[in-house]
């Protein structure tokens, strides 16, 4: 059930400048108290608002009013006009010069204002740069006063308010209402069910080419990422767009093609013979068949081919198997090579040839795979947590996701990088199991 609060902030129990959340005590006419919680920029406390609530509870701190939305309280009599003139959302102004503009304009002082500025030339107590500060921000209240009514009015939370309004400040609106399919890109978590739920209220029509272009957008990404994918056929990606967004319309696919067109045209979409990519996976394969050209092109690591049957013989011995030729020859390739690719599916023996790999190779640089000196110089990679831990069981090496090994941060950035290597021997850094 909705609660409506009226009243004065007088102070801020929390507050979070980096997300905006804030946790602060209202005071009501009655000098009632009420503990408010919620997205929101920090408000003025002497002024008046009016906020629509929820009751929560909090598990340590009990009843709070989570702020679903909010506005200045109008309060339109001669103390109210002073009040919100004098306050803070005008400085440099003050009380004196606040009366003055009431006694001169009336009680309609603020629309004769607003309307036109020169009427503060009546104001004779007024200097310039007061005329000037009461004018623009008078405006600036208001425009931001009815983006976020307008905001609420079409359902967002008061939380994706202030990432829009932070955002896109006093263009908030004009944005929103040209294209809202564009804050899939500029705001994190605002996703194409989000944004089309949102262009629907305004008025957009599902044929609308912005909305079938996000929608392609978001077809390629929602599947790459769920199957792993890095490429969908140009067919793939209409029919499985079209069955997303226009099921049961009746609608011809042919305006989901020649949304795909613009989108290539624009690069924000890319294509290859009839393969689709993403610009950035794109890309992220040309780098990376670039450095393992580069890897597999320098010299070929030498040991004796003695050495080598000795130690795959004693490998066999000590584990208690016998390896097949083609395991033979992946593990001879994975140490005489830089770079290898090991392929197969479960079950196969990869991480018996990783072991192999790991156990030959200390031993050929002499240092004792079962020592710990031999883990500080090997580290094992894997995709996921799951397929490290088991390289960690199956191998005795310490082993990490690739992420973690590279100290991703979460904020896209990677502690160890071509500059900053790895501290493991040089090589063997990485070896990476694919199921």
């Amino acid at each position: 059930m909705e609660i409506k609060i009226i009243g004065e902030i007088s102070n801020y129990i929390f507050s979070n400048d980096d997300n905006n959340y804030r946790i602060f005590s209202v005071v009501d006419e009655k000098r009632d108290s009420y503990t408010l919680c919620g997205y929101l920029p920090k408000l003025s406390d002497d002024l008046a608002y009016e906020f629509i609530t929820e009751e929560v509870r909090h598990p340590k701190y009990g009843l709070q009013y989570r702020v679903l939305s909010y506005s200045l309280h109008r309060d339109n009599s001669r103390e109210g006009i002073i009040t919100y003139l004098s306050s803070n959302l005008f400085p440099g102004v003050g009380l004196v010069c606040a009366e003055a503009i009431y006694d001169t304009l009336g009680s309609n002082c603020l629309e004769l204002i607003e309307s036109d500025p020169t009427n503060l030339d009546k104001v004779s107590k007024l200097s310039k740069t007061q005329k000037e500060t009461v004018y623009v921000k008078l405006l600036e209240n208001r425009v931001i006063e009815e983006i976020f009514v307008k905001l609420y009015q079409i359902g967002l939370s008061n939380k994706m308010v202030m990432s829009l309004f932070e955002k896109y400040h006093e263009k908030t609106l004009e944005i929103i209402e040209e294209n809202p399919y564009r804050l899939i890109y500029d705001i994190e978590g605002f996703g194409f069910k989000k944004a089309d739920s949102l262009a629907l209220k305004l008025g957009f029509e599902l044929t609308n080419i912005e909305r079938i272009k996000a929608l392609l957008v978001f077809t390629i990404y929602n599947i790459s990422n769920q199957y792993g994918l890095t490429f969908l056929t140009k067919e793939q990606l209409l029919s499985s767009s079209y069955a997303y967004g226009f099921s049961n319309t009746g609608v011809d696919i042919s305006i989901i093609a020649d949304a795909l067109e613009v989108l290539i045209s624009e690069k924000k979409l890319i294509i290859e013979e009839n393969r689709i990519y993403t610009p950035k996976i794109f890309y992220a394969e040309i780098n990376i068949a670039k450095k393992i050209n580069e890897i597999i092109n320098l010299p070929l690591i030498k040991y004796k081919n003695e050495l080598l049957e000795s130690f795959l013989n004693d490998f066999q011995r000590i584990n208690k198997i016998e390896l097949e030729n083609n395991q033979l020859k992946a593990i001879t390739l994975g140490l005489k090579n830089r770079c290898s690719i090991i392929t197969g599916g479960p079950g196969t023996g990869k991480t018996t040839i990783i072991k192999a790999i790991v156990d030959i190779y200390s031993l050929l640089h002499g240092f004792s795979p079962y020592d710990d000196i031999a883990k500080t110089k090997i580290l094992l990679c894997a995709p996921t947590g799951k397929a490290s831990k088991r390289l960690t069981e199956q191998t005795g090496f310490p082993a990490k996701t690739i992420h973690s090994a590279l100290g991703y941060n979460f904020e896209n950035e990677f502690v160890f990088n071509e500059l900053n290597q790895l501290p493991y021997h040089q090589q063997i850094e990485l070896t990476e199991i694919i199921q």
